[in-house]
């Protein structure tokens, strides 16, 4: 059985190797984001975690308040910071993650989940799909890439 870890901020990840685990993690699956931003931004916010050999090997973060693309107004409910190890992909872990933040978040009643993914994102796609999340909006920022915001409705979810 996967261990999902649940953290406020980055508490439970200030080890050196989780934090450096972490730091590579996301450094390889955000090669042209800033890393240390990323990092920076992560202890505002509630971080999902697997653990395996003492590294973190998939994450995910939320926001009660964040910003997606193209969208003025800010939403409630926003994932962040998506990523599983390549080693560990196809393995059911992004699926334990996001099993326990949709249910965490459907105990505090919340309504929906926001996510904004690139539209050439195919894998991440189809999982997303797969779980429950829907396109909500299709955007073409214009420093980027085109985007999906995506979002689940978690009264609809039955665990």
């Amino acid at each position: 059985m996967t261990t999902v870890v649940y953290s406020k901020g980055l508490a439970k990840v200030y080890t050196q190797l989780k934090l450096k685990s972490l730091y590579d993690l996301l450094h390889a699956s955000f090669p042209t984001s800033d890393t240390n931003f990323i990092m920076n931004s992560m202890h505002t916010m509630e971080q999902y975690f697997i653990i395996k050999n003492r590294r973190i090997v998939a994450c995910a973060s939320i926001a009660d308040r964040g910003e997606l693309p193209c969208v003025k107004t800010k939403y409630s409910n926003v994932l962040y910071n998506v990523a599983t190890s390549p080693l560990y992909r196809n393995k059911g872990f992004m699926n334990s993650i996001l099993s326990a933040i949709t249910q965490h978040y459907k105990k505090k009643r919340k309504k929906y989940i926001y996510l904004a993914v690139a539209q050439n994102n195919k894998p991440a796609i189809a999982l997303y799909k797969k779980f429950g999340f829907r396109i909500h909006i299709d955007c073409n920022p214009l420093y980027d890439s085109p985007v999906y915001i995506m979002r689940i409705k978690l009264q609809t979810l039955k665990f």
